[in-house]
């Protein structure tokens, strides 16, 4: 289903979590740019921008086994094995993928989507995330839930980063 989520000022954010409901123009980008391939990969979704100057070069893609992000210049790949955590971070909650030596972000921080797609996308990468590290599938949206809670927490001081980081581990059973 593809859906649209439009801001006041900006760019205009695009989602799919079917294959079939991406343009042409932006699924050969991504292909182009991600070698990602739909007959050896399993697609789980993605958001992107589909306008004038930007058509393309705007995108993330979940797939089964990695996170794929392209902004602009940058593209980096995130594979479930090697991320070792998922926050959110900052005042409008982009998603914040980590592995050892290495944090990438999902989205451009002037050009943020609107926090409806933002949580939408978490739960997809965070459910993915969890299902790869072998944590029941009954208790993710409980444990993507808590850690949201506690990330709120120390956002708001209430939680050192340190606690947070303990608490967490001990959500996702590291």
């Amino acid at each position: 289903m593809k859906q649209t989520f439009k801001q006041i000022m900006g760019s205009t954010y695009y989602f799919a979590d079917d294959q079939s409901d991406i343009p042409k123009n932006i699924f050969d980008k991504i292909k182009e740019y991600s070698s990602f391939d739909p007959l050896k990969e399993k697609f789980i979704a993605t958001c992107f921008i589909d306008q004038i100057g930007s058509r393309g070069e705007f995108f993330v893609l979940v797939t089964e086994d990695r996170v794929i992000i392209k902004k602009a210049v940058s593209f980096q790949q995130n594979y479930f094995k090697d991320v070792t955590g998922v926050e959110r971070t900052g005042a409008l909650g982009d998603i914040l993928l980590l592995s050892a030596g290495n944090k990438s972000d999902c989205f451009p921080a002037m050009n943020m989507p609107k926090k409806e797609l933002i949580d939408k996308l978490f739960n997809i990468i965070c459910t993915r995330w969890m299902q790869f590290q072998n944590i029941p599938s009954d208790s993710t949206d409980n444990i993507a839930s808590q850690i949201e809670k506690l990330a709120s927490l120390k956002e708001r001081g209430i939680l050192t980063e340190e606690e947070f980081t303990q608490k967490k581990k001990q959500l996702l059973g590291i």
